[in-house]
């Protein structure tokens, strides 16, 4: 962990992402990738089920691509690897956090907008077919 601290303070990140990143690194633990290189921070989210994992039914991997300019320009999100969502409650998700990236704009929002993701998923907490083990 302090080893890609290290990486990250030496990766060209703003001092307040950096900072952030230790914050998500802190929260996540082995969900959170970062891609210096890439300027990408990846958060694989599920929702709160008191980590029974045979009561997740959702998940997915937000994908954070913050620019030079973050938090003053909101970050590029993506979903990855969604499953049990479905493509509309997918798109409804990646709706919401890039409306709440919008109205966050100059603001450190990247664990906020984890966190607005695990609550979604928590709601939505149920497969879109009736396959729980397919959860595609």
């Amino acid at each position: 962990l302090a080893r890609d601290f290290m990486a990250i303070e030496q990766s060209g990140f703003s001092e307040q992402l950096s900072w952030e990143i230790e914050a998500l690194q802190a929260t996540y633990g082995e969900d959170l990738t970062v891609e210096s290189t890439k300027s990408t921070v990846r958060v694989n989210v599920y929702p709160y089920t008191a980590e029974d994992t045979t009561q997740q039914f959702v998940e997915a991997a937000v994908c954070f691509k913050v620019s030079s300019s973050y938090p003053d320009e909101a970050p590029n999100i993506l979903l990855l690897d969604a499953k049990g969502l479905g493509d509309a409650r997918e798109s409804e998700l990646l709706h919401k956090l890039q409306q709440e990236a919008q109205s966050l704009q100059g603001e450190l929002m990247l664990g906020h907008l984890c966190e607005v993701a695990k609550e979604w998923m928590t709601k939505e907490n149920h497969p879109v077919s009736s396959c729980v083990f397919c959860l595609d």
